[in-house]
């Protein structure tokens, strides 16, 4: 399938996580457009593909990303187009994923593949796989978090998202991919 679409070296974006569509406050989504900024660095700097994963349901969710980014020829969106066991295939060939807490975070800590895991709910150590090496890199605000229940923001503000800035994820990406 990776062939199909022409990808040899990659970045991943899985900006999705279960019942991102069921919520109105989802507590993992990080903004879109900030996907968009650091999908544009990446490109930008690095002449690497950017794949966006996910399920059928999140489809969406990678084309209003894509709408955003500047260079689109590199961006493919592949949400849907992987069972779960090839998504934890290209996951262990990536050069790098960039994800919310949940199911990929825990396939790349498996392969030890470099991840940045954005946790705004201020709990990794409750959820975030048990890793202390240089490949992985959890960004995280505690002091902005809001007591979210996991899911859906009680305040119904996501701040705690919205305080891992652009920079800091390309400050780590820069960590990862020079």
């Amino acid at each position: 399938k990776l062939k199909k679409v022409k990808v040899k070296d990659y970045v991943i974006i899985h900006p999705g996580f279960g019942g991102i569509g069921k919520n109105k406050y989802p507590a993992k989504l990080w903004p879109l457009e900030r996907y968009a900024k650091v999908i544009d660095f990446i490109i930008k700097n690095y002449k690497i593909d950017v794949l966006i994963t996910g399920s059928k349901k999140e489809k969406e969710f990678a084309d209003k990303i894509i709408e955003k980014i500047e260079t689109k020829k590199s961006v493919i969106n592949v949400c849907g187009l992987f069972s779960l066991e090839e998504l934890a295939y290209i996951i262990s060939k990536t050069k790098l994923i960039i994800a919310p807490n949940t199911s990929v975070v825990h396939f790349a800590s498996v392969f030890n593949s470099p991840l940045i895991e954005l946790d705004g709910v201020g709990r990794p150590y409750q959820w975030s796989p048990w890793r202390k090496d240089k490949n992985y890199k959890v960004l995280f605000h505690d002091e902005v978090c809001t007591g979210c229940n996991g899911t859906e923001c009680r305040k119904k503000t996501t701040e705690c998202m919205k305080a891992i800035s652009v920079e800091e994820v390309v400050k780590e990406i820069k960590e990862f991919l020079n």
